[in-house]
Formats: structure tokens, C-alpha cells, sequence
């Protein structure tokens, strides 16, 4: 049945691109996907569904090491937050919580705007002014009161509401150390405890019509010295076959999150989309991820603060971590960026502090570049570099790169328009 659906999307789609729309494949799509839905709500349940063993702080406190873990919970229309450094839990109210809200969407808004090709240096001037005003507010707001507590060490976030779709390295206590979210506390301890795999494979694929997307493909895999999977080759099965098999998975592609259905968000590949259903059916996840996509790390928030998505199904799923985007990004300016994380991953950096680098490196160009930098997220354990045959063996090839490290030689178009 997923690939009976994948097909009507990729006709869909064929259409969309040639200015046309067919009324009877969407209702196709929607019988589909109420189909698979229900034939996977009367299935037996299984790691799923199976609680995560609570932590005492004690527990915590062990796994943080250094590191700081910060969890921030709405009660009443009010955010509070429980900070644990140092094996000490602190719980301080923050703020009234739709002023909160307000400003996370005034961040996003300022991304996207700085994200546009077409954009007059006025609007970009502005966007950034709104950018940095909302970005003080909301650190002041969130992580003012733990100012001392937190200073200088690794950082543990589980955000709450509106602040899941939050970009979190744009605050100023957030854009100078190695960060990872979670979806609670729980989730992070048994990632962070999860035993690493044994040196493994890297395996690099690119989605259909984004040039951008097919030249980072290209340039991460000359860093491991693996082959990606381009064009037509980077099937939802061949991707699949590599997300069970691999170590480190990088995938370059168009992303959409279905708030209507989120088990149905996805990544667009060469014969349709791969979505978090597929993800389900697998009995092996790589350990660690990155879904190179607008949204691709942006959960659908459910009652009672549940996530549906990409991260909480990987993680659940036995993944320590995954990098994905919690906005729209534009595909040419991401491909520095995943080139420049890369680079730190095969040096033998740990995830949260291979982000934080690359983003510190992109966000000082503005403009397109801060917007592709800033949304990025890492999800669940972020502390454990992955556990490549590389990382294990050599040094990182140069992949034809220029002496920065940056950019690969010749790859990227001047200009190129558009959105992952």
C-alpha cells in the first residue's frame, strides 16, 4: 500500500510541476493514506509504544557529566523551567506563555524572510532587526534566571509548546556551545546511554530537483570516501536499505510535515516520498541521522505535549541522534553548512558540537547563510560522535574542498533558487 501511495504523490507531483491538478489522484492519495493509517492503528504495537523507564536526577546527573539539562513545562498559560546541573534540580517560572509564542513566530518569520533570493536590503535589514530583537527577548526570557548555572558547559533542552519549533542557536546562551533537544528527559538519557554501534558505514543520498541537495550529496560522500546515491538511484527502498544498514545516514531532500497527518510527513525521493510509516517498519536504524530538509527536525505537537514526527519515531525506534531542520531552508546556502558539519563529524567531533561549529562558522556571512545555518537542530543524544569506519581508521578527504574546508571546489552553482 505505501507504494501504491507513493506512486499517485509522484504523479501528483508530475502534474504539480507542469501547472495542473487532478482531483481524482488527490482523493486516491487521501483513501491511500486513510488505508495505511488504519491498517497500522489495529497492528500490535510494539517499541513504539513501550515506555521509556523514568531517571531520577541522580540518574541525570550522571549522563550530564558537565552538561547542563534545562526542561521547560506550560502550566496554566504560564512556562516554567527545571534546570539540573551539577545533580541539583532548579524549578523557576519564566514567563506568561502566549508572549512566548509570539516571539517564536516572529523568529520564523524573520528566517524566512532572510531566506528569500529575491529580497530588497531594506527588508533584509529589517528581518534581521526582528531577528535579533525577538532572539534577546526570548533569551532573556527562557534562560535569564539560569545565567550562572549555565555558563560554559554543554546544554540538554526539552522544549514545550511552541518553543519544539523553536531555532535555537539565533539566542545568544544557546549560539556558543554544542546543544541537542529531546523530547523529555527520558528519551535523552536512554540515547545518551545507548551502547554506540561498532565502526560502520556512511551512506549519502539526494533527492529529486534540488541542485544544492545533489552537490552536498556529493561532496559529504567524497568526505568519507563512500559513494552517494544520486538521481533515480535514490529510491525509497534503496534509502531504507541504507538507513538499516549504515552508521551515519545523510539524506539531502525536499521535506514536508503534514500537520494534519504527521505520520505521513516526509522526505521526497526519486520514486515518491519516504515517510515516517516507512520509518516504523524498520528494524534497524542508523545510529546517527541528518534529514538536509526544510522542517525535517519540526515535530507536529499532539495533545498532552506529544510529538509526531521524525525525531520522536527514530529515537523511539533505537537512533541516538538525528540533525534536521525545524524551518524552511534554502538549498544552496545548506550545502556549506552540511559540508562544514561533516568535515567536524569525520575529525572525530561529537554531533551537538559539530552543529554548533558549522553554525558558528555560517551565521557570521548573514543573510541566507544565517538562515540556513540557524535552522538546524540536533535531536536526542548529541553528545557521541557517530561511529564511522572513517572516524576509526584516517583523517577526513579533502573531497576536492577549497583551503577553508567549506566549500568543495567548483560545486555550487552561483545562484540557485528555491527550498528544500
Amino acid at each position: 500500500m505505501l507504494g501504491r501511495l507513493r506512486i499517485t504523490v509522484a504523479e501528483i507531483e508530475e502534474l504539480r510541476r507542469a501547472g495542473r491538478h487532478n482531483a481524482a489522484l488527490v482523493s486516491r492519495q487521501a483513501a491511500f493514506e486513510r488505508q495505511i493509517r488504519d491498517h497500522c492503528r489495529r497492528q500490535p504495537r510494539g517499541s513504539m509504544s513501550d515506555p521509556v523507564p523514568a531517571v531520577s536526577v541522580a540518574g541525570l546527573a550522571a549522563a550530564l557529566s558537565e552538561a547542563a539539562l534545562v526542561e521547560f513545562v506550560q502550566l496554566d498559560g504560564t512556562l516554567y523551567a527545571v534546570a539540573v546541573v551539577d545533580g541539583r534540580a532548579r524549578l523557576k517560572r519564566l514567563a506568561a506563555l502566549d508572549p512566548v509564542r509570539d516571539l517564536v513566530q516572529h523568529l520564523a518569520f524573520a528566517l524566512r524572510r532572510l531566506a528569500r533570493h529575491q529580497i530588497s536590503d531594506s527588508n533584509r535589514a529589517a528581518a534581521a532587526s526582528v531577528l535579533r530583537h525577538a532572539a534577546g527577548r526570548l533569551d532573556a526570557m527562557l534562560f535569564g534566571p539560569f545565567t550562572r548555572q549555565l555558563d560554559g558547559r554543554a546544554l540538554v533542552v526539552i522544549p514545550t509548546g511552541p518553543l519544539q519549533s523553536l531555532p535555537w542557536s539565533v539566542l545568544r546562551s544557546c549560539a556558543g556551545r554544542p546543544l541537542t533537544v529531546a523530547p523529555s528527559a527520558a528519551l535523552w538519557y536512554a540515547a545518551q546511554r545507548r551502547e554506540t554501534q561498532a565502526p560502520g558505514r556512511v551512506a549519502v543520498a539526494s533527492g529529486p530537483d534540488l541542485p544544492g541537495a545533489r552537490a552536498e550529496a556529493e561532496a559529504v560522500a567524497a568526505i568519507y570516501g563512500t559513494t552517494a546515491l544520486l538521481g533515480a538511484a535514490a529510491t525509497v527502498h534503496a534509502v531504507t536499505e541504507d538507513l538499516s544498514r549504515a552508521n551515519l545516514v545523510h539524506l539531502a531532500a525536499h521535506g514536508h510535515v503534514r500537520a494534519d497527518n504527521p505520520l505521513f510527513s516526509s522526505l521526497r525521493l526519486a520514486d515518491g516520498p519516504l515517510t515516517v510509516f516507512d520509518l516504523e517498519r524498520l528494524e534497524r536504524v542508523a545510529s546517527t541521522l541528518v534529514f538536509a530538509a526544510c522542517d525535517s527536525g519540526r515535530p507536529v505537537v499532539a495533545s498532552g505535549d506529544e510529538l509526531l514526527g521524525f525525531g520522536a519515531s527514530l529515537l523511539s525506534l533505537g537512533a541516538q541522534q538525528l540533525v534536521g531542520s525545524v524551518v524552511p531552508v534554502p538549498d544552496a546556502e545548506t550545502a556549506p553548512l552540511m559540508v562544514a558539519f561533516h568535515r567536524q563529524l569525520a575529525a572525530g567531533q561529537h554531533v551537538a558540537g559539530a552543529l554548533n561549529h558549522a553554525q558558528r562558522q555560517l551565521a557570521a556571512e548573514g543573510g541566507k547563510a544565517t538562515a540556513a545555518a540557524a535552522g538546524f537542530i540536533c535531536i536526542g543524544a548529541g553528545m557521541k560522535a557517530p561511529a564511522t569506519a572513517l572516524a576509526a581508521t584516517r583523517s577526513p578527504a579533502s573531497g576536492g574542498q577549497d583551503p577553508d574546508g567549506r566549500y568543495p571546489a567548483g560545486r555550487y552553482p552561483e545562484v540557485l533558487a528555491g527550498y528544500r
